[in-house]
């Protein structure tokens, strides 16, 4: 997905709802004039209106949905999905603010569960909700907060608790690196 500034996002997007009837797409056959709206509800399986409506089109890494818009001067760009979700819902330019998700679903583009709010109150409600298990203040998450943890503090502390095997033993027993078992053994990994 293109990384643009929030502003050119913004007026991408306004360009792309104001030509809606200009837009084209090619199914099977001649052309069809679709408009933004009828092809982005296309890709989102509808449920109920309390419910989570999933983005079954194109998705980042993150499970993000991905919009292409075609502007007016013929360039595409792609905009999450949930903030095309807003838009075309409420008719508001959300600017500079992020689109949260009261869900807490990635893929999901239901008008009904998306918010406006700024980064601190966006990293604010993903704490409270669990989704940020560190604090902004704490510097980068650390053991099983972290990402890449391969290993519970349970079992950190039964690593440490081993008597009798080499490191490259323990190393092989709990599937980490032995220079990763040397540093949670001298204390550098894992804290103490």
């Amino acid at each position: 997905m293109a990384r643009l500034r929030d502003l050119e996002v913004e007026t991408f997007l306004q360009e792309a709802v104001e030509i809606e009837p200009a837009l084209y797409t090619r199914r099977k056959g001649p052309r069809h004039p679709r408009t933004i709206r009828a092809r982005f509800w296309d890709l989102v399986e509808k449920r109920g209106p309390e419910e989570c409506w999933p983005w079954i089109g194109c998705r980042t890494k993150d499970g993000y949905g991905q919009f292409g818009l075609r502007l007016t001067n013929g360039r595409w760009r792609t905009v999450g999905a949930y903030r095309v979700a807003f838009v075309l819902a409420t008719g508001k330019d959300p600017g500079g603010l992020h689109v949260c998700h009261r869900c807490d679903n990635p893929p999901c583009v239901n008008p009904a569960h998306l918010f406006l709010g700024t980064s601190e109150e966006n990293m604010a409600d993903a704490q409270k909700k669990r989704r940020a298990l560190w604090r902004p203040d704490a510097g980068r998450p650390r053991g099983e907060m972290h990402g890449g943890a391969r290993l519970s503090r349970q079992q950190v502390e039964g690593l440490r608790a081993v008597r009798g095997l080499s490191q490259r033993k323990l190393a092989q027993k709990f599937g980490i690196s032995q220079a990763q078992v040397g540093r949670i053994l001298r204390g550098e990994s894992w804290g103490v």
